[in-house]
């Protein structure tokens, strides 16, 4: 049920008989595409999520969420890119998620928008791609973080695995990488389980990464160590539930997730073994409002997008 439609990147074009002149680089289509142009399926279920912004001084008060950012658009991922790509500028807010705008289909990779004025105002839609991506993957629920040196790393799940589908015995979470944000390139599993697992969000703590997951089959949020950024083993359940987003403090991991009605917090200590109560920061809109993704920009404001759907 999730769908982005694949993009043509950065593409050269070489054949027999061409010579340097004749080959071409066409850039990256920045403007992207505008929602009222494209054809919509509203019977989809995503086709009525929407992706909403919001900032906060504390992590804990919120500002009213206004006017979608992005219509059609589910499980949302922000992140602030600390060193410039080769089409976004340092300090840009970047925002990928599933695309909901027709019924989905395998090797499918997230859509992204983008702000340079900190969320006050945001692109049209931008096409994504995966290469190498297994052709019966679809990219789902993706987590962004960005390497030492400028690197994007995209994690998702593969809901091509789909976990109706008894024929599978292990539920697996992804990754790829980009030099510019937007044509990545398929890496592998990172993380495999028996139980029913979604919702990938991973954190760089200065102990190493941390990978939060919604399990389904012991109805909580989880946390694996990650060896490396691409390896991740065991997990251990938090006192939550929902799907999480966590965001870095500077004593703490903040594992914002879904509530009774609301979006809720909780702080973990780097290690995982002390946690606080869980803290009602937002009320929700009409429907049903989750899948949280926060940050700390570089000014110190928390910022974070969130679904909301309305039940029909």
């Amino acid at each position: 049920m999730y769908r982005a439609l694949l993009a043509a990147g950065l593409l050269v074009l070489t054949g027999f008989g061409c010579s340097p002149s004749d080959i071409t680089t066409p850039t990256v289509d920045l403007s992207g595409t505008a929602y009222e142009d494209i054809n919509v399926d509203y019977s989809f279920e995503l086709a009525r999520h929407q992706t909403f912004f919001s900032t906060s001084p504390d992590g804990i008060t919120w500002t009213d969420l206004g006017d979608p950012i992005a219509k059609s658009a589910s499980v949302p991922d922000i992140i602030e890119l600390t060193s410039a790509t080769e089409h976004f500028e340092e300090g840009t807010l970047l925002t990928y998620f599933v695309d909901g705008t027709e019924d989905h289909d395998t090797n499918r990779a997230p859509r992204l928008i983008y702000s340079t004025d900190k969320g006050q105002t945001w692109s049209n839609r931008i096409e994504t791609t995966i290469t190498d991506m297994p052709s019966t993957h679809v990219a789902v629920d993706p987590s962004l973080v960005q390497t030492e040196d400028g690197t994007l790393r995209m994690y998702y799940f593969d809901f091509g695995r789909n976990p109706a589908n008894p024929n599978y015995k292990t539920y697996q979470f992804h990754s790829a990488t980009s030099s510019d944000g937007i044509n990545f390139t398929y890496e592998g599993v990172v993380f495999e389980s028996e139980n029913t697992i979604t919702d990938p969000d991973v954190v760089v703590t200065h102990k190493g990464p941390i990978l939060f997951f919604a399990d389904h089959t012991t109805g909580s949020i989880a946390l694996s160590s990650g060896i490396s950024e691409t390896n991740f083993v065991g997990s251990a359940p938090i006192d939550a539930t929902g799907i999480p987003g966590a965001v870095v403090e500077p004593a703490q991991v903040a594992v914002y997730s879904c509530g009774n009605g609301h979006i809720t917090r909780q702080t973990i200590g780097i290690d995982g073994t002390t946690s606080e109560p869980l803290n009602v920061i937002k009320e929700t809109l009409q429907g049903v409002i989750c899948d949280p993704s926060v940050i700390i920009l570089e000014d110190d404001t928390y910022a974070a997008v969130v679904k909301q759907f309305a039940i029909q």
